[in-house]
């Protein structure tokens, strides 16, 4: 059995001092994998009791995620401005905001920093400018949701370049730029952009 850490809480409730996971397994899987996990509560005095819980998690992204926040510093002409993205998000049925984030994959990320460079590239259309990590190098990443394995680490992007201004520099290959252009037209008729 797995040990979770306890917190530094007084709590009243004794089943909370110690909690083992005693059964994780698979009950369904596509995009998402919803695992059935028995957790198994020990009072200090009184019997163990076990109880079932529905927790999610990504296992092809080894259960963890990059958030980027793209901060472009204030000029003398313009404010200080974060780049946010607008996507659809399935749960509410509805398109909302957010920074540019992604599952970490190990085939094509060394690292959440690259996931995070990555993110910010295909959805926020930047690259480049300072990458500070907001979470201690040996930090095991934020829990997504109490009933979610994933975890996320947040990285700060300073003054990443737009994608337009890198296209205008002779930065980006021709197929890309093609791309981009047919793409963003698509994007703003769907009303996605």
């Amino acid at each position: 059995p797995t040990t979770l850490p306890t917190g530094s809480v007084d709590d009243p409730h004794p089943w909370h001092e110690r909690f083992d996971i005693t059964e994780d397994r698979p009950v369904y899987k596509r995009y998402m994998t919803m695992y059935d996990r028995v957790v198994t509560f020990t009072p200090d005095n009184g019997e163990p009791h076990c109880l079932h819980y529905d927790v999610v998690g990504h296992p092809s992204c080894s259960f963890c995620f990059a958030v980027a926040l793209p901060f472009h510093p204030a000029t003398e002409t313009t404010l200080a401005q974060v780049t946010v993205v607008r996507e659809y998000a399935q749960g509410p049925n509805r398109l909302m905001y957010c920074f540019p984030s992604g599952g970490f994959d190990p085939r094509k990320h060394g690292s959440l920093r690259q996931c995070a460079e990555a993110e910010m590239a295909e959805e926020g259309m930047l690259v480049g400018g300072e990458v500070v990590s907001l979470l201690p190098e040996d930090h095991p990443g934020q829990s997504e949701l109490k009933w979610s394995r994933n975890t996320f680490k947040p990285f700060l992007m300073i003054d990443p370049k737009e994608f337009r201004k890198l296209i205008a520099e002779g930065q980006v290959m021709l197929p890309s730029v093609f791309a981009f252009f047919l793409a963003q037209d698509v994007l703003q008729e769907r009303r996605l952009i």
